[in-house]
């Protein structure tokens, strides 16, 4: 028995946004456009749409993230270490 997979191809037409008076200034947004204009004007982010910079330890000697890891480990309870060895061991093995 075969069975036919069903594909669709085209363009997916995405619809233009309700107008909505906007929480900063109380002018009327009536389109995407305008919408993403407001944003960047006020120097505001959607929640959920922002670009998330990566952490990074700046430390000057080639041992500074290891000793980083260690202090962090160090200033941890008993119940928070084991907590993150049985997170770590589950990811390892795929639970």
């Amino acid at each position: 028995m075969e069975v036919e997979k069903k594909t669709t191809s085209g363009h997916h037409i995405l619809r233009d946004i309700k107008p909505y008076k906007s929480m900063i200034d109380g002018s009327v947004i009536g389109s995407r456009s305008t919408h993403r204009h407001h944003l960047r004007q006020h120097e505001c982010v959607e929640v959920g749409n922002e670009k998330l910079k990566p952490l990074q330890v700046k430390d000057a000697n080639p041992g500074g993230r290891k000793d980083f890891i260690i202090r962090q480990f160090k200033d941890m309870s008993h119940k928070e270490f084991k907590k993150v060895m049985k997170r770590s061991v589950e990811k390892v093995r795929g639970y």
